[in-house]
């Protein structure tokens, strides 16, 4: 052996060596019930104002999107490809944020840091299948 290696280093090196855990029968049973979102954890005193922050962005900004799509469709000459591809990516935007904002919104009004498993992966799923 060389110098600063003891014997459970050298064991550990070897290529056949077995994982204690590997011949337990049962297992971890550990469940995920939530995960915990730690954006804005730490800003206790900014969290009314970045929440009313976020609340006038997000409507801003679908109210801009939603007038978008309107003026396109309302307008016969803006019926053209570039138009065309300008709103949908309006709608998308749309559809994101009212995917992702309610969440942050909620977790910046209540201090709630969690979610659970099935509303994130309802969210991702929406999100996703956008």
């Amino acid at each position: 052996m060389g110098k600063g290696l003891n014997q459970k280093s050298c064991l550990v090196l070897q290529k056949d060596c077995k994982d204690p855990m590997a011949d337990t029968k049962e297992g971890n049973k550990t469940s995920i019930t939530g995960f915990i979102l730690l954006g804005f954890g730490n800003l206790h005193e900014l969290q009314i104002f970045l929440f009313l922050l976020f609340v006038v962005i997000c409507i801003v900004t679908v109210a801009g999107n939603i007038l978008f799509i309107a003026l396109v469709v309302a307008d016969q000459h803006l019926h053209i490809p570039m138009y065309f591809f300008l709103g949908n990516l309006s709608c998308l935007e749309t559809c994101y944020s009212s995917t992702i904002l309610p969440r942050l919104l909620a977790s910046l009004l209540t201090e709630d840091r969690t979610i659970s498993v099935s509303d994130c992966l309802i969210q991702f799923d929406i999100f996703g299948s956008l």
